[in-house]
């Protein structure tokens, strides 16, 4: 019996990893190996063709019992993951100092070949390619924020992949990390630097906010046909290196205007939203998947539920016809959307008409209603929201509003009624003389801080003058002899007498 070489024996057994047969390599990644397999079959199922999946392998070997706790931490989240827009968990194992996750199989590989693919073509994807793609995106990331609590902070073309009949599925939840509360905020800087959100490029703390710059990100590159910020990569005003490119993150935006060549002001809108510049101006994900623009690129047994219909609103707040006689076509407080020098357009409300120079003053609003600034424009710069997703904006401002007045008029009727200040007492704070009426400044104090006598208890009585105090004094001081002794009575001073 010849022996075999123990390498060859575990390179024979390389293609085996417990009850599956590795097909061929996939990928490899920062964590790991990833391999196309099937399961083996048994022999009631020999005439069924197996379904091929993902068999990711992860290995153990060195690391102590915390690194080995953080390791299966992706594991403990595809285990919870059950959504119809993410890569599904099959099962997984250890085998020796290897850990085996298996997974679903996307046939038609990841979003970045797609793009890439579709770049070649010379023609951008259709819009509403683009809609169905954010809206499957924006539907998996809202179930992992708000019914798992759970960031994945590594969102980019690369980890979604795209499965049978083409629907986008998310996977690669190794640096995700589960929030303990809805408001947990994490400091962790981690994923790829071109779709890191401001704050992560700060070092500051961040929340689900992050993923929805990422999302913005993933949407600008199947609009752009390019990663973001790649067009500043490169020239005289290049960054230098990664902290370049994280200050060039920090401090700058992406140029939208050549996107409005091609794409409907709806998804341009959409998209200015989530590559806003503050965290908190950035919609949820929930509140993107809820616009109509987004649900109607939905499958229909994803769509959500329809919602009742929102009253009229009033008449200051829509598009607003102006008072007889006047010039101005809208008029103060109007809602409309202005063009800004950038060529976006951002929605307003409209302060004053200048008749003069026939130029209207708007207050700007971002899209999570905080007043960005003034800006003074022309009528033809102005129009009306007439778009879904521009009503919708415009009725959340009218419910911010209405809720600040409610909450102005609860605290006025709730304020606490003025109050009598407390009483004041007359306390002689200087004495003065004997009996008779006294000569003394009378100061007067809160009456808490006087002094009220007790019943059956002496009150102490004090010297009104200096020269009493010396009468009281003299009165037992006893001489003997050649020497003076001092028998002070309790509670009286001793004068003062040098020894020399």
């Amino acid at each position: 019996m010849t022996l075999q070489h123990a390498a060859l024996r575990n390179n024979a057994n390389n293609k085996q990893r417990g009850a599956y047969t590795k097909s061929k390599p996939i990928g490899k990644g920062a964590f790991g190996d990833v391999f196309l397999v099937t399961k083996n079959s048994g022999p009631e199922q020999k005439n069924f063709m197996p379904e091929p999946l993902v068999l990711k392998e992860v290995s153990m070997k060195g690391m102590n019992a915390r690194d080995q706790k953080s390791t299966m931490n992706e594991v403990d989240i595809l285990k919870r993951l059950d959504h119809p827009n993410i890569i599904a968990f099959h099962e997984s194992f250890v085998d020796g100092d290897t850990l085996c996750v298996v997974m679903e199989y996307a046939p038609g590989g990841d979003l970045s070949h797609a793009i890439a693919m579709q770049k070649k073509t010379g023609k951008r994807f259709p819009e509403t390619t683009v809609l169905r793609y954010i809206a499957e995106i924006a539907s998996a990331m809202a179930h992992c924020h708000h019914d798992l609590h759970l960031l994945h902070r590594d969102l980019k073309p690369q980890n979604i992949f795209i499965g049978k009949g083409g629907a986008l599925k998310l996977g690669d939840f190794g640096i995700s990390k589960v929030m303990a509360a809805s408001r947990a905020m994490a400091q962790t800087q981690c994923g790829t630097p071109l779709y890191m959100a401001p704050e992560i490029c700060r070092g500051a703390r961040y929340d689900r906010g992050a993923d929805v710059w990422a999302c913005g990100c993933v949407l600008y590159e199947l609009m752009a046909l390019a990663a973001p910020w790649m067009d500043r990569m490169s020239g005289p005003n290049a960054p230098d290196g990664i902290s370049g490119l994280l200050k060039l993150i920090t401090n700058n935006s992406l140029n939208l205007t050549p996107l409005r060549a091609y794409y409907s002001a709806e998804l341009c809108t959409l998209l200015g939203s989530l590559l806003a510049k503050s965290a908190a101006e950035r919609p949820s994900l929930a509140t993107v998947l809820a616009m109509p623009l987004v649900q109607r690129a939905l499958p229909p047994q994803q769509q959500l539920p329809p919602t009742p219909p929102m009253p009229a609103p009033p008449m200051p707040m829509s598009q607003g016809a102006s008072p007889a006689g006047s010039a101005a076509k809208y008029r103060p407080g109007t809602v409309v959307m202005v063009k800004r020098t950038s060529g976006a357009e951002t929605m307003a409300v409209v302060d004053k008409h200048e008749t003069a120079s026939n130029l209207y003053t708007l207050s700007l609003l971002s899209p999570s209603g905080k007043v960005e600034g003034l800006k003074q424009a022309p009528e033809p710069d102005l129009r009306p929201p007439n778009s879904p997703i521009e009503q919708v904006m415009m009725r959340l401002q009218q419910q911010r509003k209405a809720a600040a007045e409610l909450l102005q008029r609860s605290f006025h009727r709730k304020k606490a009624p003025n109050v009598a200040p407390p009483a004041l007492a007359p306390i002689l704070e200087s004495p003065a003389g004997g009996p008779g009426p006294r000569q003394g400044p009378v100061i007067y104090k809160h009456a808490a801080n006087a002094v009220i006598p007790q019943p059956g208890r002496q009150q102490q009585q004090h010297p009104s003058s200096l020269q009493q105090q010396q009468d009281r004094l003299a009165k037992v001081v006893k001489v003997h002899g050649g020497g003076i002794r001092v028998a002070a009575a309790p509670g009286a001073r001793v004068p003062f007498r040098p020894l020399f």
